[in-house]
């Protein structure tokens, strides 16, 4: 009886340690990543949300890439990092801003979807559901995307690669 409870505990043990180690090692490579990269260079992991990092197949090329919120001097940027292409990185945020949002600080969700999960715009013009969305305006990937998201003011949105370009669709 001892032994079986004393294993049980040094299974439970090794499986949380296990749990625990995951994110620090990721946690490790995405700080590596952002300290030898010129092109990340003053910035730093932005730690105003949890998580500040997400990985996924953001390319659909079946190779697992990050996504890091990263802080400058001035600004909190989102960083989309292709480890398929050599750490090719991708900035959402900044002087040159695709969808005009030039400071992502105001992020309070962060988070992956998954592949096959519809993305929709709920608001054009006003407020609709998936059910009222026309299936013209939804978008079926088989690679993740990412969701972005203000507590207080209840904006946000999907990101995502296709037509090899980054869009955005409105969740309010």
């Amino acid at each position: 009886m001892k032994v079986k409870w004393a294993l049980s505990i040094i299974v439970v043990l090794l499986l949380s340690m296990n749990v625990k180690a995951q994110p620090e090692a990721r946690a490790d490579e995405v700080q590596m990543i952002i300290y030898g990269n010129d092109e990340l260079s003053g910035c730093t992991l932005w730690n105003g949300v949890s998580p500040n990092f997400i990985q996924g197949d953001f390319f659909g090329d079946g190779i697992e890439d990050f996504v890091v919120l990263v802080k400058d001097s001035s600004r909190v940027k989102i960083a989309i990092i292709n480890k398929g292409v050599k750490n090719e990185i991708f900035f959402i945020g900044g002087e040159k801003e695709m969808f005009h949002m030039f400071d992502y600080s105001w992020i309070g969700v962060f988070k992956k979807i998954p592949a096959g999960d519809v993305l929709w715009s709920n608001y054009e013009d006003d407020f609709r559901t998936l059910e009222e969305t026309p299936d013209d305006e939804k978008v079926y990937l088989n690679y993740d995307a990412l969701y972005v998201h203000a507590i207080e003011s209840c904006g946000g949105g999907f990101i995502f690669w296709k037509d090899d370009k980054w869009n955005w669709l409105q969740q309010e």
